[in-house]
């Protein structure tokens, strides 16, 4: 598999500066563009809620979607084209279902009063109480991109490195560098954060 050079890359974030930077400018032909682009958004979102244990409805999805578009235009005037528009808006994607999912539960746990609702909580996969653990999510975004994006990419879309090398626009083994560096640093921080607790 060819992977774009550097200099492509540079030219893809360019170019996606320069599209950005037109809508902001009012060009209805480059916002046409956009949507077009930001068709990504149903398909990130169904990915992470499938890998997820599917802890939203269909129509659950379709409102998180709708936010998550509303969101990403208010930002885009933020984007600064250090990455691709689909890269960037990942990320709105993946923080917005972790939040959204953190409401479900939450509201899943106060509902289930009964014995069966409780069951059905303990029973809940292991993937969607692992969005609970504060200390795991919000190390992820401690550690930052690259890692995290690939952390998150491996994990949670269980995508090959081939594939997130093409997402993240950098050679298959620069992902599985960051990956186990990630790794490392994540080990670190979680065991320093359970002897904080400790103590």
């Amino acid at each position: 598999m060819n992977h774009p050079t550097s200099e492509e890359r540079s030219a893809a974030h360019r170019r996606d500066f320069e599209l950005v930077q037109e809508v902001m400018g009012g060009d209805p032909s480059a916002l046409d563009r956009l949507i077009e682009r930001l068709e990504c958004v149903p398909r990130f979102l169904h990915s992470v809620n499938a890998k997820s244990g599917r802890v939203l409805n269909e129509t659950e999805l379709a409102d998180l979607g709708q936010d998550v578009l509303i969101l990403i235009w208010e930002k885009l005037s933020k984007f600064e084209g250090r990455a691709t528009l689909e890269t960037w808006t990942y990320r709105f994607c993946w923080l917005e279902a972790r939040n959204r999912f953190r409401q479900v539960f939450r509201a899943r746990k106060r509902s289930s009063s009964d014995s069966e609702g409780a069951l059905e909580m303990a029973a809940a996969p292991t993937d969607q109480r692992a969005f609970e653990h504060d200390g795991l999510i919000d190390s992820l975004e401690e550690l930052g991109p690259p890692a995290s994006d690939v952390i998150r990419l491996k994990h949670f879309e269980e995508r090959t490195f081939e594939e997130i090398g093409v997402i993240l626009e950098i050679p298959a083994n620069t992902a599985k560098t960051h990956y186990y560096r990630g790794l490392d640093w994540l080990r670190n921080r979680l065991r320093s954060l359970g002897e904080g607790e400790e103590r």
